[in-house]
């Protein structure tokens, strides 16, 4: 079979659905690394109409259209305070605040004016186009002198961002008193992705009066009410590989005082859900041919109280409009087996980093999620994300390592890996928590899946590591693969690196360093392992010089009679 080997893959990227990041920025970065294929994992919910979505302006109410309610942010002060709880501690007054200052925010939403000497912002009763309320902006220059009156568009939560593959169109409507002439302009200026080599974030203006070279010049005659249809992604930089990602607008004057109205404000999207992604999925293999990298376009299930990724291609996007935006973590899972899609736990301690804690209450916490994921199975999923050389959330990636390790002692066999959740372009590449997945494949997302649901993979530093690797173990003449469990007392594991880096191999049973041993950049070490429990977990780390780990395996598990060993996990 061609192309058989293990292949780093970044498993947790954010693009086109996230502010600030693009695919081509993204695919521009994993190119310099080498690398051939990539999961794309943006939030399903940002791929429909959000539950509290920024489609517009109410120049009567002077807010959004669809406001954010305050009890939402009281349910998620309370889900905070709650998972602590649950943990077994009592909160004092100071984290309760730390956690307050959190969730409950002075939400900016609506239009945020800002003027120089002689200009102003302000909702007008003058002739708006429909209702009795408009917002009026007038500039007055001297001398030659420009001064400005800019009205930015503000949404909280990052509601009114949405992927130009979605055909999004913004709408207003524009009254002019007087022409503008040369002496003014006004600018309406939409906010887009970044863009490679520099990571500037680009913008389109669209201009009536006084163009600059390379904006787009509207017409601005009449002085009645006129409809201003703008799609960014015809004259963006980077065409639809880019986010809507707020817009301002601002009249100028370098003379005579000038005025505009504005009204009606409105933004809408062709697609939606599954025809979001579907747009996505055929812009992401354009860009793919120009870097050679093979994209599978998934989603990051967020609507349901915590985040999980789908890793798959094909099944279908949850439609949370359709849904009431109600829906269960235990729903999303059927959800994605009833598709035949494999599902991972995000960042499990994610719900902790709201506050700070003692040491004495970290082990707690650690204790308690060892415990809870073990007895809910990682609810149902077939990977967990615990490579976070960084750490994550408060917790060390030696936490997160404990609670895996913790879980497959119990019996649960759960593939852990690491990634960078990049949401940013700058984010994680070369350094930082820039993880991803080595998995054994043939470069056929089938092939990548079966792999991840096996534990046939590991995880590391892309940019530290880009030698070749394997564990395994031999069992009474047969041979055991990583990420396989066996019924067995005793076994011999073998950690073979070749082309990687001089350091420490370090060989983890039931989540402690059994061996420690220096390697240099080629090397095949052994370890015999003899089981000590209902289930022995047995696992290789490689760490620099430097003290980074660069490259982690999956396990090998040491059975007894009661454990109950998935299909896909047996020699």
């Amino acid at each position: 079979m061609e192309n058989l080997a293990y292949h780093a893959i970044p498993m947790h990227i954010h693009s086109i659905h996230e502010r600030e990041a693009s695919m081509e920025g993204q695919m521009y970065n994993a190119h310099r690394l080498g690398i051939h294929y990539m999961w794309f994992t943006d939030h399903d919910t940002r791929m429909g109409p959000k539950k509290y979505e920024a489609c517009g302006y109410d120049f009567e109410k002077g807010k959004l259209l669809d406001e954010r309610p305050g009890e939402d942010v009281a349910s998620r002060l309370a889900y905070a305070v709650g998972v602590a709880q649950q943990a077994g501690f009592e909160l004092n007054e100071t984290q309760i605040a730390q956690i307050s200052r959190r969730y409950v925010k002075p939400w900016t939403d609506g239009f945020r004016i800002t003027a120089d000497d002689g200009c102003a912002g302000e909702l007008s009763e003058d002739a708006p186009h429909t209702g009795n309320c408009c917002m009026r902006l007038s500039a007055s220059g001297t001398d030659g002198a420009w001064r400005k009156v800019t009205a930015d568009w503000a949404a909280s939560g990052k509601r009114d961002q949405t992927a130009l593959t979605s055909v999004v169109t913004l709408r207003l409507w524009v009254r002019i008193p007087k022409p503008l002439g040369n002496h003014a302009r006004l600018t309406l200026r939409i906010w887009l992705s970044q863009r490679p080599p520099d990571w500037h974030e680009a913008a389109v203006s669209y201009v009536m009066g006084r163009a600059e070279p390379g904006e787009v010049a509207l017409p601005c005659s009449g002085d009645g009410w006129r409809e201003l249809c703008i799609n960014p992604a015809v004259h963006a930089e980077g065409g639809m590989d880019n986010v809507f990602g707020g817009f301002s607008i601002t009249l100028e004057s370098c003379g005579e005082p000038v005025e505009v109205y504005i009204d009606d404000v409105s933004k809408e999207a062709r697609y939606a859900w599954n025809d979001a992604r579907r747009e996505q999925a055929k812009l992401a293999r354009e860009l793919g041919a120009r870097f050679d990298i093979t994209p599978f376009v998934a989603a990051e299930i967020s609507g349901i109280g915590g985040d999980m990724n789908c890793f798959s291609t094909t099944v279908p996007i949850i439609n949370y409009a359709e849904r009431g935006y109600k829906v269960t973590r235990a729903e999303a899972v059927a959800h994605v087996r009833a598709h035949g899609g494999l599902i991972s736990l995000n960042h499990p301690m994610a719900s902790y980093g709201a506050f700070k804690m003692t040491d004495e209450q970290r082990e707690q916490v650690i204790r308690f999620e060892s415990e809870r994921l073990a007895h809910e199975r990682v609810y149902g999923a077939d990977l967990i994300e615990v490579g976070f050389v960084e750490g994550r959330a408060g917790f060390s990636m030696a936490d997160h390592l404990r609670i895996w390790d913790a879980i497959g002692m119990a019996g649960v066999f759960v593939t852990g890996y690491g990634d960078s959740d990049a949401h940013t372009c700058r984010a994680d590449w070369f350094d930082g928590n820039n993880y991803c997945g080595f998995i054994w494949g043939d470069g056929t997302e089938a092939g990548f899946t079966a792999s991840m649901k096996a534990g046939r993979m590991f995880f590391g530093d892309p940019a530290a590591f880009q030698g070749t690797a394997e564990y395994d173990a031999d069992c009474a003449g047969t041979a055991v693969r990583m990420g396989q469990a066996v019924r067995i007392d005793a076994l011999t594991v073998t950690f073979r690196v070749s082309g990687g880096t001089e350091g420490t191999v370090r060989f983890i049973v039931d989540g402690v360093c059994a061996a420690e041993r220096p390697v240099g950049a080629d090397f095949a070490e052994t370890l015999e392992v003899t089981r000590a429990g209902m289930c022995t977990v047995v696992r290789a780390e490689l760490i620099r010089t430097d003290g980074r780990p660069v490259l982690l395996t999956n396990p090998i598990y040491l059975c007894d009679g009661t454990v109950e060993i998935p299909e896909e996990r047996r020699i």
